[in-house]
């Protein structure tokens, strides 16, 4: 039981100051890592890019692959003409880090091979 008194009272409401104080640095430690990620994620602007150069006697597609690597798993195959977003420098040799969309508008990250994506120049941005 807690003893009247003004003492006891700043006791009181300081210890719960404290706990708060600790939950709202938390929250904000929270708030701060989760921006971070944000712009972290959407550091590279990106350059747009179009899938070119394909052989028509081929396969007439180019793989999107998981890894900069030809043996890497085949995330999503692009046809001709297709758009993507280059995400940063070539890896692994001649990779490009790309970005699209899928038929169901969602977004599919992975790599192509340089020599099979052309340059469309920046996204417009409309004022």
């Amino acid at each position: 039981m807690i003893e009247p008194g003004v003492g006891n009272m700043f006791r009181y409401v300081g210890k719960y100051l404290r706990v708060g104080i600790q939950i709202g640095l938390k929250v904000l430690l929270l708030a701060i890592v989760s921006l971070l990620a944000t712009l972290q994620a959407t550091a590279y602007s990106g350059d747009h890019y179009r899938v070119c150069n394909l052989d028509p006697q081929g396969e007439n597609f180019l793989a999107l692959r998981e890894a900069p690597m030809a043996t890497s798993r085949l995330v999503m195959r692009l046809p001709s003409g297709y758009d993507v977003e280059v995400r940063g420098p070539r890896k692994n040799g001649r990779w490009f880090p790309v970005a699209t969309v899928d038929e169901k508008g969602s977004l599919i990250e992975g790599y192509v091979f340089d020599a099979f994506v052309c340059p469309v120049g920046k996204p417009r941005i409309s004022q």
